[in-house]
């Protein structure tokens, strides 16, 4: 990930916990949580294929997640369900084929590729197992936030106060 393998272990757990607890609030609304934490994944892309000098297959990836990131932060600042539901189902299917990459290497082959010369050992074990942990709990963050733009947005939530106002399709 070229920024710090030990950044990255705090960072990875820390921005997933921080994700869930924002959509899980009732102090805002999903359409600025989901634009909110979209918008801190795009930058997080961009900065690591920055840091990692965009080679190969994974500095496209970077760029091609922090793109679907940025796309869907602005469809969630201006509320538009319909599209907010395709980008996210665009952002399941990427993290899907990020976890197909992840599951099919070891740690080590793994972190030889996104981790060029940086450290060996047993830190890259935990790295390549923190990773393929993080992926995983991001099906599962989008794919609530998914449920949640489907469910929340109906006309038999209008007393949820969460988007009510945005019932009907855009």
């Amino acid at each position: 990930m070229g920024i710090n393998i030990y950044l990255d272990l705090v960072l990875m757990p820390a921005s997933l916990i921080g994700s869930f607890y924002l959509i899980s609030s009732r102090f805002s609304s999903l359409y600025s949580s989901v634009c909110l934490i979209s918008g801190y994944f795009c930058v997080w892309s961009i900065c690591t294929y920055y840091f990692s000098s965009g080679d190969g297959d994974s500095g496209r990836e970077y760029l091609l997640m922090g793109g679907a990131f940025l796309l869907l932060a602005i469809t969630s600042y201006f509320r538009k369900r319909v599209f907010s539901i395709v980008v996210t189902l665009c952002l399941l299917g990427l993290i899907g084929m990020a976890c197909g990459k992840t599951f099919s290497r070891t740690a080590e082959d793994l972190a030889s590729e996104l981790l060029p010369g940086e450290v060996s050992g047993t830190i890259v074990v935990v790295w390549g197992w923190m990773l393929r942990s993080y992926l995983m709990i991001h099906n599962i963050l989008w794919g609530t936030i998914f449920g949640k733009f489907v469910r929340n947005h109906g006309p038999s939530s209008a007393s949820s106060g969460d988007g009510a106002e945005y019932s009907t399709l855009d």
